[in-house]
């Protein structure tokens, strides 16, 4: 392999890993606003199967897509790509994920 092919392997493993990461605050905010994949994908206009392969990282989204995505869940932009949190609308969100914690340590025990 040349060095230029391993450039491109290199970029695109980053760029899995950022599709992986964007899933995976995809699927927790869906998670926690009890939402199927099917509710949400027809609330932005998107198929039950796109919405899965977003989750499991494999395939993005438009910028615009991701608006509708981020005003859906009331969430910055910037949280479903960086999962920034700095701003005050992620104390609602920290606290529905304690709340899920207790209830599945409660489950468990």
């Amino acid at each position: 392999m040349t060095k230029a092919h391993t450039s491109i392997m290199e970029y695109n493993c980053d760029y899995i890993y950022d599709l992986c990461s964007i899933g995976m605050r995809i699927r927790l905010l869906r998670d926690l606003k009890h939402v199927t994949q099917r509710e949400l994908g027809d609330a932005i206009g998107l198929s039950r199967e796109r919405i899965s392969k977003v989750e499991q990282g494999r395939t993005g989204l438009s910028p615009e897509v991701m608006m509708r995505l981020a005003d859906y869940f009331d969430v910055p932009l910037e949280y479903l790509y960086f999962g920034k949190t700095g701003d005050s609308c992620f104390r609602d969100l920290l606290l529905a994920i304690a709340d899920q914690l207790y209830l599945l340590a409660g489950i468990l025990k």
